[in-house]
């Protein structure tokens, strides 16, 4: 994102009698969108002096301007119910803002009173979001049926290994119930 207006800001920063040092004020514009730190070059050029007593050094002085993401994003998990004899079950995985470079997440599935493999399988190991404010992701469990009578069953949905810019919140997780 650009939250440093990409354009050359130019002016006259004046040190008077008796200082070292002047202010110059680069314009920040703040965004939504999470991304890695951002950097500013900024060269001062052309310096003069008034004093023929006093003599600059001729080339440009360059400095870097680091400015830090102040934006974070968060993943939500919706809970779902699901019978048994419908195969499958899909948790929808949100991203709430723009996350510069996209993200990538491991999924990981808790049992509850349900039972890996008899119950309930992943195909799918990972997720991956291009980085669009409200994408969804689907995380797809497949729910073999069986002919025992049991209870409602259920399991946890969590993200894990999350990457990509700036600050992401994984922490939510979903609940899934399996009905008979």
């Amino acid at each position: 994102g650009d939250v440093y207006k990409r354009q050359a800001l130019s002016g006259t920063v004046t040190i008077t009698a008796g200082q070292t040092t002047a202010t110059i004020t680069v314009p920040v514009i703040d965004d939504a969108d999470v991304e890695d730190l951002e950097t500013v070059l900024l060269t001062l050029s052309s310096k003069t002096s008034g004093n023929t007593d006093v003599t600059i050094n001729g080339a440009a002085d360059n400095d870097t301007i680091t400015i830090t993401n102040n934006d974070a994003a968060t993943i939500t998990l919706g809970d779902e119910t699901v019978s048994e004899s419908d195969g499958t079950v899909t948790v929808v995985a949100t991203l709430s803002h723009n996350v510069e470079g996209g993200v990538t997440a491991d999924i990981v599935l808790t049992a509850g009173t349900a039972t890996l493999t008899s119950d309930y399988a992943v195909s799918t190991a990972s997720i991956v979001f291009s980085g669009t404010a409200s994408e969804t992701q689907n995380i797809v469990i497949t729910i073999p049926e069986d002919s025992g009578v049991e209870n409602d069953e259920t399991l946890t949905v969590s993200l894990t290994n999350v990457s990509g810019a700036g600050t992401i919140d994984s922490s939510d997780t979903a609940l899934v119930t399996i009905c008979l």
